[in-house]
């Protein structure tokens, strides 16, 4: 959204028949994909690697990991979503984005096991754990359920906030 705003398209955008808030859950929609898509690559060259060098690996437990990185990438994408509504020059919305879900990665290591781990509570990375699924196949819905939340509330907030800026520079 920040790349519309700073280059002056997305007032062509919003001249179309289209609210602000179909706008912005469409751009999130469109990433669907583009994370699917990366996520069966992966799966389909991890297995066919590890069949390669001779090695098993628990199938299920590797489609069980990709598939719930989907709804943790999706999550860290409305973190980007966010302030990509948040900001109108490109450099800044990403290094926000990016450095906000870097920072809770951060923040959730070093409270992690520690007096103030509910500190870490906040970061999404605390809801996905890949190698408790990979390793026992270990799914938490209710982490699953957290991040599935996390991007309905960061979509919600990002598209209201969005429908009441003011574009006009």
């Amino acid at each position: 959204m920040a790349g519309e705003v700073e280059c002056g398209t997305v007032g062509v955008t919003l001249s179309l028949p289209v609210t602000r808030t179909r706008l912005v859950v469409g751009k999130v929609l469109s990433l669907i994909p583009d994370v699917v898509l990366v996520n069966t690559i992966t799966f389909l060259v991890v297995s066919l690697g590890v069949e390669l060098v001779g090695e098993s690996i628990d199938v299920g437990n590797l489609f069980a990991v990709h598939t719930y990185s989907v709804a943790y990438l999706l999550a860290c994408t409305a973190v980007g979503l966010l302030a990509s509504v948040a900001f109108d020059s490109v450099r800044r919305a990403q290094t926000t984005g990016a450095g906000s879900v870097f920072g809770l990665f951060l923040l959730d290591t070093f409270t992690f096991d520690t007096d103030y781990e509910w500190v870490g509570d906040v970061a999404l990375s605390r809801y996905f754990d890949p190698g408790s699924v990979l390793v026992d196949g270990d799914v938490s819905w209710a982490d699953l359920s957290v991040l599935v939340l996390a991007i309905a509330v960061l979509v919600v907030v990002s598209s209201e906030y969005f429908e009441r800026r003011d574009l006009s520079g």
